[in-house]
């Protein structure tokens, strides 16, 4: 067994992409594994999950629960529509992410009172069409009580602060209307106001009442993950404990690893960064550039990128 384990996850059930990612990493990593929403095929290598992508922590629980004992140091994490620079390796992967037996990596992390962050991609920056569901957060019910598996709160907000985040209750009003930067005669400025009219009233209760969060809690980039076997257990834990209560991902994932690892990395500790474009046109031109062509990209990967998202193998040839 590889001292590393590559799973691909997918957000969607696109059966015609296994093979083609197969042969895409297959040269580079010995043991790889799939997950894919309602998998309907008979590959031992695929685990079928049956759950909402929104929440797709609940997928990699799943899956790693199972996959725990195989034997691997580590677990890379990827969506499918995600490609890894094609130097990376299971040889050569823990020099390139910055990890070590105790280490994860997740891409980017912030605090969700932070007003400054412009990722994930933000129309209104620092509106993010998920922060009510840190709010609408519910620890109890009847069906569950996932007080039971997650750190009691006071705790939970030392072991994040140990990673360098100050988790702060309540929420300010930007983040759910975004702020108005453009001037009242710029092209946009009509655009954004109209937007935020319709943020407002998507948003009137929390806007009017309350804004507290009830659990410390981070956001993130969570489509590349580097995860440790150390404290693998508390993780899945963790991450199974927010599928139940339908914590958006972007909050989960982030929260859970710094609950769970000792030490977690990110891009701002490394020279190398990942690439990632938000709007349909972005990708367009990326795609352009290099014609459709996967062999064109492999030719002129760009220098010092970790991984670029989103690579959709359909469009490319």
């Amino acid at each position: 067994m590889s001292g590393v384990t590559l799973i691909l996850l997918f957000n969607h059930n696109y059966e015609k992409n296994i093979e083609p990612l197969e042969k895409l990493y297959g040269d580079r990593f010995s043991s790889i594994y799939f997950i894919m929403p309602f998998y309907s095929g008979k590959k031992k290598n695929v685990i079928s999950v049956f759950d909402d992508s929104f929440y797709f922590q609940g997928y990699m629980a799943y899956a790693l629960d199972r996959l725990k004992d195989n034997g691997s140091e580590h677990f890379i994490i990827a969506g499918d529509d995600l490609i890894l620079h094609p130097a990376i390796n299971e040889h050569n992967y823990m020099e390139f992410f910055k990890v070590d037996s105790s280490t994860a990596f997740v891409p980017f992390i912030f605090e969700l009172t932070d007003t400054t962050v412009g990722q994930p991609w933000r129309k209104i920056r620092p509106a993010w069409g998920h922060i009510s569901k840190a709010v609408d957060l519910r620890l109890e019910s009847p069906g569950i009580n996932i007080w039971n598996y997650l750190p009691k709160a006071e705790d939970a907000r030392i072991l994040l602060a140990r990673h360098g985040y100050q988790f702060e209750p309540i929420l300010p009003r930007s983040v759910f209307i975004g702020e108005l930067s453009a001037k009242r005669n710029d092209k946009s400025f009509l655009f954004t106001k109209l937007s935020q009219i319709k943020l407002a009233m998507r948003y009137f209760r929390y806007l009017a009442g309350s804004r507290r969060v009830p659990y410390p809690l981070l956001g993130g980039y969570v489509d590349l993950l580097v995860l440790p076997r150390a404290n693998l257990e508390s993780f899945v834990q963790y991450c199974g404990a927010f599928s139940a209560r339908n914590l958006f991902v972007e909050m989960a994932v982030p929260t859970a690893a710094c609950l769970a690892f000792d030490n977690v990395v990110t891009e701002t500790d490394m020279e190398w960064k990942g690439l990632t474009y938000w709007s349909a046109k972005d990708v367009e031109l990326f795609e352009s550039s290099y014609s459709n062509s996967l062999s064109e990209l492999w030719r002129r990967f760009p220098d010092n990128t970790l991984y670029i998202h989103p690579i959709k193998l359909s469009r490319w040839k």
